[in-house]
C-alpha cells in the first residue's frame, strides 16, 4: 500500500490469522489528493498533526512565523514543511511583512472557507 506512515497500531492478542501478541505494526495513509471524493482530498490538504491548529490560529489572527511556533509547539520544521504545503494547495498566501525582513501567511478565500467546518468542530 502506498503512502504515508500514519501511526502505530497496537496488537493485543492473538488473533486467528496468526498476529503477533503485543507487536506494533505501522498503519499506512493511502494517497488520498487524487480521491473523487472532496472529503478525502479536503483530507489530503489539512490532515496532517498539527495543520488544523495553524488554520485555528489563522482564523483568530495570527499571521507570522514565530506567533504560530509559540502558540501551537510544533517543532520549527515541522510548522515550516505544514505552512509550505497550506501555501501550495492554495490556502496561504505570502506577503511580505511590514515588520521587516518575515513573512506574514494570510488566508486566501479557501482557507478562509475552513472557518465553518472549524466553528463546527468545536462544538
Amino acid at each position: 500500500m502506498d503512502g504515508q506512515l500514519l501511526g502505530r497500531r497496537v496488537h493485543d492478542g492473538a488473533t486467528p490469522h496468526g498476529d503477533l501478541v503485543g507487536s506494533e505494526v505501522p498503519v499506512k495513509r493511502r494517497e488520498m489528493g487524487k480521491s473523487a471524493c472532496p472529503i478525502d482530498r479536503s483530507l489530503s490538504e489539512v490532515g496532517d498533526a498539527w495543520t488544523l491548529q495553524i488554520l485555528r490560529d489563522a482564523l483568530q489572527g495570527i499571521t507570522r512565523f514565530t506567533d504560530f511556533n509559540e502558540q501551537i509547539g510544533a517543532a520549527s520544521n515541522i510548522l515550516s514543511a505544514r505552512l509550505q504545503k497550506l501555501v501550495a494547495v492554495g490556502i496561504f498566501k505570502i506577503h511580505e511583512s511590514t515588520l521587516g525582513n518575515s513573512r506574514e501567511y494570510v488566508l486566501t478565500e479557501k482557507g478562509r472557507d475552513f472557518h465553518t467546518a472549524l466553528s463546527a468542530l468545536r462544538q
